[in-house]
């Protein structure tokens, strides 16, 4: 099995979010997020990406990893607001966001 075919279909945009809420809420929400794993999500999230590309709904001129490290550093910095906070408005923001502009460029 080729590794694109287990990256989950990104359909609902939320998988991303429960992935990283997850992480950040072990051990009472103050375990460090390991690079490995931040590696992990960010090719998870490019091969998505890429899979969108491929598939012809979203633009070509994306730059998948830089797309994908931008949505990472979003969902993160929401995590921790909404741990900080209760608010997961923030959290929500960073991904609507990055998706729409993948809608946008993507027709």
């Amino acid at each position: 099995m080729s590794d694109e075919r287990a990256v989950p279909e990104p359909t609902d945009p939320r998988i991303w979010a429960s992935l990283l809420e997850a992480a950040a809420t072990v051990s009472q929400g103050r375990q460090a997020v390991t690079p490995a794993l931040v590696r992990r999500w960010h090719d998870q999230i490019a091969t998505a990406i890429r899979r969108l590309q491929r598939d012809g709904r979203a633009a070509d001129d994306i730059d998948a990893d830089q797309s994908a490290a931008a949505l990472l550093a979003g969902v993160q910095g929401g995590a921790e607001i909404l741990l900080a906070t209760g608010d997961r408005s923030y959290l929500e923001a960073a991904i609507d966001d990055a998706l729409s502009m993948l809608r946008l460029t993507g027709g």
